[in-house]
């Protein structure tokens, strides 16, 4: 190559840097809150889960809403990635039916996730994103 050449394409790749490099910034934090968000939906199904094993576990005293909710408060407050919203989580309790064995119980748990950078633009435009799950088991 001539030596006119080299010095016409040096500046090239600090121009294709400074173009190419915010997307992949953007990727790189769109795939990070992506896992924190499938990480924190797990943690809330996880919470309904324990929450609801407990209560249907317990065949003796029943336990109370309240201490069912206690166990997915505290499942959920020492497992999630909160981003600064701990006392975002909201669980419910449903016993239509009784405490009898045999009757079911529900536990509901949900989360408004705020994320960082890429969540915090998504809430802003749609509302939040909020995660949810229901768990549904038999009283022994």
């Amino acid at each position: 190559m001539s030596q006119k050449k080299i010095k016409r394409q040096a500046g090239s790749t600090g121009i294709e840097m400074a173009l190419v490099f915010p997307a992949l910034l953007l990727v790189l934090f769109g795939v990070v809150e992506a896992g924190v968000g499938a990480y924190d939906q797990k943690v809330i199904a996880q919470a309904s889960q324990e929450a609801a094993r407990e209560g249907v576990a317990q065949t003796k005293s029943r336990m109370s809403p309240v201490d069912i909710m206690n166990v997915a408060q505290d499942y959920a407050s020492s497992k999630l990635i909160t981003f600064g919203a701990p006392d975002s989580v909201v669980v419910a309790v449903e016993r239509s039916s009784g405490t009898k064995s045999g009757d079911p119980l529900t536990v509901t748990v949900s989360y408004s996730y705020n994320g960082l950078a890429i969540a915090k633009i998504i809430n802003a435009l749609s509302g939040h994103v909020v995660l949810s799950a229901k768990t549904t088991m038999i009283y022994e």
